[in-house]
């Protein structure tokens, strides 16, 4: 898998895919502009907090015709689950910027967003209903940034921040939470899809022996067949990556996934299930599936020579299926 440095350009100016961007790489592209595919085109943002108390993640998509906007909330101390989303049907009722760690911003009667980036940090203010959450990220130098080719016009990239520092407040249901216990996961995606889409994913963290900060983000499907994967772990403040493309298998009576390398042994984790949560947006031009699932995680992760343990950590399992 070719890592690539010092590229700047996600597509040419004709707006096919820039072939020198084709990889995977440890910094954000600087230019993620894919206006010319207007119609064809997905980019979302999504932004995930997690603590031992507390699961937050919400997402805002514009899918060029539609956006959507989706909320979900765990308390895992209290067993309280919130879930929330909503569909515009015309996507510039959101500001979304093309580029990475930039501006969103959205205003109605009961819902407001509002992100701004301040040199190495991002804000984030958010307010659904009676939901307020601010919080400030602050950014690290590297992160995972993948481009996945089907072709020339279709394609996907990626650039996800995990376990970032933050602080803030969250209110929902009456009920107050410190962020600063937490860490921030954010997932950019801009890219433009086939008809039918479909992938899975696993985000999670935890401390190991040797006291080091472990992130594991884990996904398949969209990126079979294309010798590339966006499977990785960030240790401290570093990326890495794993070679093998990895799999789900689900044990639906045991409530059990096993997420495992294909070709070798970097990857062979266990998944409990506590807390899932399954969303449909269906309406005239697409349908969207989301099921979401909060977990126990136990198992190993390889990286070079050693193995890590992971003992009963909180993470975060989802599969997706769009007909976009």
């Amino acid at each position: 898998m070719r890592q690539i440095k010092n590229t700047k350009y996600l597509c040419n100016e004709n707006g096919s895919l820039n072939e020198y961007s084709i990889g995977w790489g440890n910094i954000p592209f600087k230019d993620c502009s894919i206006n010319k595919n207007i119609f064809i085109k997905k980019i979302w943002n999504r932004y995930m907090w997690i603590s031992k108390e507390f699961i937050l993640n919400f997402s805002i998509f514009d899918l060029g015709y539609i956006s959507i906007l989706n909320m979900n909330f765990f308390d895992l101390e209290n067993f309280l689950k919130v879930s929330k989303k909503y569909k515009y049907p015309i996507s510039k009722s959101i500001i979304l910027d093309d580029k990475i760690n930039s501006y969103v911003h959205f205003k109605s009667r009961n819902k407001f967003i509002n992100i701004l980036r301040s040199s190495n940090y991002i804000n984030i203010d958010f307010k659904w209903d009676d939901m307020d959450l601010n919080s400030k990220v602050f950014l690290d130098y590297e992160s995972l940034n993948l481009v996945v080719p089907w072709d020339y016009k279709y394609f996907h990239y990626t650039s996800k921040h995990m376990r970032l520092k933050t602080q803030g407040y969250l209110n929902i249901e009456s009920k107050k939470y410190n962020l600063d216990n937490s860490n921030c996961f954010i997932d950019y995606g801009r890219g433009v899809w086939n008809r039918k889409a479909e992938w899975e994913g696993l985000i999670t963290w935890f401390k190991s022996d040797k006291n080091e900060n472990i992130s594991i983000n884990l996904v398949n499907k969209y990126t079979d067949n294309t010798g590339l994967n966006e499977n990785c772990i960030k240790i401290n403040d570093k990326i890495y990556k794993f070679k093998s493309d990895i799999c789900f298998n689900y044990d639906k009576n045991k409530k059990l996934i096993n997420i495992k390398s294909l070709k070798n042994d970097e990857v062979n984790l266990y998944f409990k299930i506590i807390e899932d949560n399954n969303k449909s947006h269906n309406a005239i031009f697409f349908r969207f599936k989301e099921f979401q699932k909060v977990g126990i995680i136990f198992g190993y992760i390889k990286y070079k020579d050693r193995y890590i343990e992971v003992k009963n950590t909180i993470g975060w399992c989802e599969k997706y299926f769009a007909k976009w």
